[in-house]
């Protein structure tokens, strides 16, 4: 049975440093709970859902 590949993907957004988007993205890297992608992902397909 040949293995499944996993797709890699590399989101880059460039803020300015002390804004607010800053400010989310920081603690979304660095929560202590959930990983960047766990947290991401489901409000990237909430929105792309919606549309």
């Amino acid at each position: 049975m040949p293995r499944k590949r996993y797709k890699e993907f590399c989101w880059r957004c460039q803020v300015l440093p002390d804004s607010e988007d800053a400010i989310l993205l920081s603690y979304l890297q660095n929560h202590p709970f959930f990983s960047f992608q766990e947290t991401i992902l489901p409000l990237i397909k909430a929105r792309w859902l919606l549309a």
